[in-house]
């Protein structure tokens, strides 16, 4: 015993002699999935909680976050997007996710005020939504895989990490049946063989820019706004967009547009707003809206 007191008294000699104090806490912290289910909605919650030892308050942020009702089964996410290097947000941001088998999977994002104001934490939210029978909840529900998704700013970083356990899946399998449900006629399952295919999905899903309508459209029309960008949703965006007559054709304003003619104007656009100035631009020089559209195909 006196051996253990002369040890412990030069460990604290040293500490002074050097500066160094003990630490007077300790912390802890952990994520959790929560899954709320009723006949009004389903949401799912990814929470990171931290506490402090000498202390009972504990702090608690929500990462991610999935909705889905009757009316809108497809699942609204939002995330935080935080980037590390300081650069700048736009309140509609190109988004990316790194699979785990290295592909990307684009979307495109915009900030969720309500969201971020609720959280109260200063952190930027964005909004997208993301269909069950995506490449990103497959990955999440696949057994076993410890692969963390993230979902980031393109270019850049600043997405939170999204640990699943098995038990985990169970919950996040729950709130995706659920969706299913809602969805009453669909032939969709939360895991589907098919590949996946997020411009198709994004494509035939609800539309933003007229209130949420979703319209299903012919393969044909398919692969002319997607090409070979099956993992990308911006060139369904831009369909989406010209669709709900935000852009004229002609001179006149005319803005009904046939999805034939609206998706070569699209097809496999990476920027939304180059490709439509650039049509606009056109068209109030006195180009006719096919010339239009071939000057602008190579303008992303």
């Amino acid at each position: 015993m006196p051996v253990r007191k002369r040890k412990s008294a030069l460990m604290v000699l040293a500490l002074l002699l050097s500066g160094g104090t003990a630490p007077a806490s300790a912390s802890s912290s952990s994520t959790i999935w929560n899954v709320y289910v009723s006949s009004e909605g389903a949401r799912l919650n990814y929470i990171h909680s931290a506490s402090f030892l000498g202390s009972e308050e504990v702090s608690r942020k929500q990462l991610f976050s999935a909705i889905c009702n009757p009316n809108q089964p497809t699942p609204y996410i939002t995330t935080v997007i935080q980037p590390r290097g300081g650069e700048t947000l736009y309140p509609s941001q190109n988004l990316k996710v790194r699979l785990e088998d290295g592909n990307y999977m684009f979307l495109l994002g915009n900030i969720d005020q309500i969201a971020t104001v609720n959280a109260g934490d200063q952190l930027t939210r964005y909004g997208v939504s993301i269909p069950v029978d995506s490449v990103f909840f497959r990955t999440l529900m696949q057994p076993g895989s410890r692969y963390e998704l993230r979902i980031d700013a393109d270019p850049g970083n600043g997405g939170v990490p999204l640990r699943v356990t098995d038990r985990d899946r169970e919950r996040i399998g729950a709130f995706l049946q659920t969706c299913t449900n809602y969805g009453a006629g669909s032939s969709q399952t939360v895991m589907n063989a098919e590949p996946p295919y997020a411009c198709r999905d994004f494509l035939n899903g609800p539309n933003q820019y007229a209130g949420n309508q979703s319209v299903t459209y012919e393969p044909g029309i398919i692969d002319r706004v997607c090409g070979d960008m099956r993992m990308d949703v911006r060139p369904a965006n831009c369909m989406h967009y010209v669709m709900s007559g935000n852009v004229a054709w002609d001179r006149q304003g005319n803005a009904a547009w046939q999805p034939a003619n609206a998706a070569d104007l699209c097809s496999q656009s990476t920027d939304i707003g180059a490709r439509i100035q650039c049509f606009n631009i056109q068209i109030a020089h006195g180009a006719d809206w096919y010339s239009s559209i071939q000057a602008c195909r190579s303008v992303n």
